[in-house]
């Protein structure tokens, strides 16, 4: 689900509103707890008075994702394919490296305790999805900074689904690409 179209989504305007102008016709229920999640998550940052844009949206989410032991696996599967649409409109930097380390953990964590068996194809691709983009966040020169993240990548690239460890690979081979470019940038 979270694929779908994914690059289509801007940071110009509430995310919450561009998911309901695609999806409110819908009548797939991943859609509507898509929309059910993103509705709930602008509620919050409205009544916080906080912007409604995709770091302060993908902060809500990670929030809500830490508290997950309450959580059903149909809403964490609705708030792990929100956070894949919301990352990557999350501009270079706004996430501290320590946030995005928690936020790694929390994901992987989330992962662990579902043992990829609860949520479905898409919700793990998406949760595999925003490790990896977290990961980017991290400094990727502090081991401890990016362990549990990577070790949570890793688990994913023995999957038994394929479209699992497609998305893995993705991850695995940027995060292979920005460690070179960074080797490659320290020694220029």
């Amino acid at each position: 689900m979270e694929e779908e179209h994914a690059d289509s989504f801007n940071d110009a305007s509430d995310l919450c509103q561009q998911l309901m102008d695609r999806y409110a016709k819908s009548p797939a229920p991943h859609h509507r707890h898509l929309l059910a999640a993103a509705a709930a998550l602008r509620s919050n940052l409205s009544s916080e008075s906080l912007p409604l844009t995709p770091p302060a949206y993908f902060a809500a989410a990670i929030s809500t994702a830490s508290s997950s032991e309450s959580l059903d696996s149909v809403s964490l599967s609705s708030l792990a394919s929100f956070m894949a649409i919301a990352l990557p409109l999350v501009p270079t930097g706004a996430i501290s490296t320590e946030k995005a380390r928690e936020a790694a953990e929390i994901v992987g964590m989330l992962l662990v305790r579902e043992g990829g068996e609860g949520l479905g194809v898409s919700s793990l691709r998406a949760a595999v999805k925003c490790v990896g983009v977290l990961l980017g966040f991290c400094d990727l020169e502090d081991w401890d900074s990016v362990k549990l993240g990577f070790q949570t990548l890793l688990k994913f690239s023995i999957d038994k689904r394929p479209k699992v460890v497609t998305i893995f690979v993705f991850c695995y081979l940027c995060l292979v690409y920005y460690l070179l470019c960074i080797g490659w940038c320290m020694n220029s």
